[in-house]
């Protein structure tokens, strides 16, 4: 009999030690995830942002501060901002008459966003280039009258880049923001 009470106390005063145990490890996991820092946002989302729309103090204000800013040889200002790809940053351009004109988006690969889901929202592109920014392994796909560009790797059809711009012409976009975009690959290898 004496050998049972022993026993029991044993399975007793483990399993409260293990009790207690995993009650320490979990306030611990609720402290250190408290104490630890939240990531900065990392993207900036232009999806409130629309070619041809006023770029207001509060859209600015929205988008935070930019890695860097500049003006282009037409007047624009050509703002920087992160992207979900270190070193290439989302750029914006704003017009003299503070609108916005283009807008150039690193995407992370996503499945649900495909050169053929454009295709079927918006029709064939006008026009499927090379971007001389970019390796021959991708092309640029114009849609002119959505003043949409999708980028995508040719393998795959996942997009890797957005671009939007007002609509417009073939030859205004490719003598405005399309003048990287030739017909023929001559991109980074």
């Amino acid at each position: 009999m004496h050998n049972l009470q022993t026993t029991h106390w044993i399975f007793a005063r483990w399993y409260y030690t293990l009790a207690a145990a995993a009650f320490i490890l979990l306030a611990s996991a609720a402290i250190l995830q408290l104490l630890t820092p939240k990531p900065e946002k990392t993207a900036t989302s232009f999806s409130a942002l629309m070619p041809g729309n006023t770029f207001s103090s509060k859209k600015q204000q929205e988008l935070g501060e930019p890695i860097e800013s500049a003006i282009t040889e037409q007047g624009d200002t050509k703002y920087l901002y992160q992207s979900s790809f270190a070193a290439l940053p989302n750029e914006l351009y704003i017009s003299k008459e503070n609108k916005v004109v283009f807008i150039k988006e690193f995407v992370l690969p996503d499945h649900e966003h495909t050169v053929s889901q454009y295709a079927a929202e918006y029709g064939e592109p006008d026009l499927v280039m090379y971007d001389s920014s970019s390796p021959d392994s991708v092309r640029a796909h114009v849609f002119l009258e959505a003043g949409l560009v999708v980028v995508a790797h040719v393998d795959g059809d996942i997009v890797e880049q957005k671009w939007l711009f007002e609509p417009t012409t073939k030859e205004k976009f490719l003598a405005g923001y399309g003048d990287t975009l030739s017909e023929i690959g001559s991109g980074p290898e």
